[in-house]
C-alpha cells in the first residue's frame, strides 16, 4: 500500500494499515471514533488526524510500525514543527531543531530516526501546551483585574454609604437642636405669660384695694 504521496506534502494512513499493527484496544477505539467508523477500511486520510483524536504518542507509535518508510518519521517531524512554528517560543524553536535532526539523521541513515520524530511532536506538544498556559495566565490575570475593579466600586460605593449616613446624622443632630429651641422659646413664652397674668392679678387687688 503507499501511504505516501509524492504529490502531496501530506501524509496518508488508514484504519486497515492501523489494525494490521494491533494497536491497543483504546488507541484503536479513539481512532474508530475520531474516523466516525465501526470497522477497519482501506480508505484513506491524513495521518495528521490522528492527533485530532489520539495523542501524539500514538502517532509516533503508527511511524514506529511503519520502519520501512523512513521519511514519514521526517515528514512527520516537519509537520509537527510547521504546525506550531506561528507561537514562536522555545518549545516551537526546538521542534525545528528536532525536525532537522530528524532530516540530517536521515541523510546519515541513523537507524534511531523515529527518535527525533518523536522529540519533535514532544516538542510541538509542549509550545502548544506553553500557548495554552499563556492564555489561561491572562483570562486569569483579566478576572483577578475585573475582581480588583468590582472591590474597587463596592468601597466607593461603601464610602458614600458612609458620608450619606453621616450626613443623615448631622441632620437629626440639628434637627433636635432646633427641637430644642423652639422648646425653650416656648418655655420662654410660657413664662412671659404667666408673669403677665400674675401682674394683671396684682393689678387688678391694687385697685381693688384702692377703692376701699
Amino acid at each position: 500500500m503507499n501511504t505516501l504521496s509524492s504529490n502531496h506534502p501530506v501524509l496518508f494512513t488508514s484504519l486497515a494499515e492501523i489494525y494490521s499493527f494491533k494497536p491497543c484496544w483504546s488507541g484503536w477505539r479513539r481512532i474508530l471514533i475520531g474516523q466516525k467508523k465501526l470497522k477497519a477500511d482501506s480508505v484513506l486520510f491524513p495521518i495528521i488526524d490522528a492527533v485530532k483524536s489520539n495523542s501524539i504518542s500514538d502517532v509516533c507509535w503508527l511511524l514506529r510500525k511503519r520502519k520501512t518508510e523512513i521519511q514519514v518519521a521526517v515528514k512527520f517531524a516537519r509537520l509537527c514543527a510547521d504546525s506550531v512554528s506561528h507561537l514562536n517560543n522555545i518549545y516551537s524553536r526546538n521542534a525545528e531543531a528536532a525536525a532537522k535532526a530528524a532530516a540530517r539523521a536521515v541523510a546519515r541513515a541513523v537507524a534511531n530516526y523515529t527518535d527525533a520524530a518523536d522529540y519533535a511532536a514532544d516538542y510541538a506538544a509542549a509550545a502548544a501546551a506553553a500557548s495554552y498556559m499563556l492564555l489561561i495566565m491572562l483570562l486569569i490575570m483579566l478576572l483577578l483585574l475585573l475582581l480588583l475593579v468590582m472591590l474597587l466600586i463596592m468601597l466607593i460605593m461603601l464610602i458614600i454609604l458612609i458620608m450619606l449616613l453621616t450626613l443623615l446624622m448631622l441632620l437629626l443632630m440639628m434637627l433636635m437642636l432646633l427641637l430644642l429651641l423652639l422648646m425653650l422659646l416656648l418655655m420662654l413664652l410660657l413664662m412671659l405669660l404667666i408673669m403677665l397674668i400674675i401682674l394683671l392679678i396684682m393689678q387688678y387687688k391694687q385697685k381693688r384695694i384702692n377703692n376701699l
